[in-house]
């Protein structure tokens, strides 16, 4: 597909702003190289399902607020969708979706409950979260509805909170990390959410060097889950790469 066909298109769906439009365009490259990658290698059943969700995706977040590292909000799950098939190997089409719209559910929720909403034309309950996910595994299916919950993260700023409470003498932010280091320990036992996450947070570790955050998930969990992992697993050919990716980011 042609990017300039997709910008005329997020022009008529309402994306205005001369700014926005030449990010857009900026951005071209990448899109027509990701989009080369998903034509080259996935059946033209799979393409059209990953297309759809790059459309939804480019949709959802185009004109947020910048990520902290300076680049458009589009620019990270592009680079996660893209590096699960180009970076670690899974050709799947599933997976792929899923690292496109991984921040979809927690950052635009909302709007796709509103998008359930227009095209059911009916009020929906208040449980957005739920509604968003509807929409999403209406679109893409079961599978990547369940990796899409589990990538969304809980509100771990109340959590800590509670924690704090309750007696904890550590410092909130600290709390924070601790609850989402096992949070990530959780989740990873699908392994589908296992890829994704680990290709977000190397993504994240490397452009935002958040170290007090990332590196303990690193260390501590996708590490030793790595060098646990048997050759029966679903991600084992992808073992190697995973472990590269990981040895690179923590020299950095």
């Amino acid at each position: 597909m042609i990017f300039r066909e997709i910008f005329g298109n997020l022009a008529k769906d309402g994306i205005n702003g001369d700014r926005e439009k030449t990010r857009l365009k900026i951005m071209s490259g990448r899109l027509n190289d990701f989009a080369e990658m998903v034509r080259s290698g996935f059946a033209i059943n799979e393409q059209h399902k990953i297309m759809n969700a790059l459309y939804m995706m480019l949709g959802l977040h185009t004109g947020q607020i910048d990520r902290k590292e300076g680049g458009p909000s589009i620019c990270h799950p592009l680079q996660v969708g893209d590096d699960i098939p180009r970076r670690y190997g899974m050709m799947d089409a599933d997976l792929c979706i899923t690292g496109l719209l991984h921040d979809s559910v927690e950052d635009q929720g909302e709007a796709i409950s509103r998008n359930r909403e227009k095209r059911l034309n009916r009020k929906l309950g208040n449980d957005i979260r739920t509604n968003a996910l509807d929409e999403l595994e209406y679109f893409f299916g079961e599978r990547v509805r369940k990796a899409l919950e589990g990538l969304s993260n809980p509100d771990f700023k109340s959590g800590a909170r509670e924690l704090k409470s309750k007696g904890a003498v550590a410092p909130v932010r600290e709390l924070k990390h601790h609850l989402y280091k096992e949070h990530i320990k959780e989740i990873i036992g699908n392994p589908d959410i296992f890829l994704a996450k680990f290709a977000d947070i190397m993504r994240n570790y490397t452009m935002m060097k958040a170290i007090e955050k990332y590196r303990p998930v690193i260390d501590k969990v996708f590490r030793p889950a790595l060098e646990k992992m048997g050759r029966s697993h679903f991600l084992y050919n992808c073992r190697e790469k995973m472990f590269q990716q990981m040895e690179k980011a923590v020299v950095l």
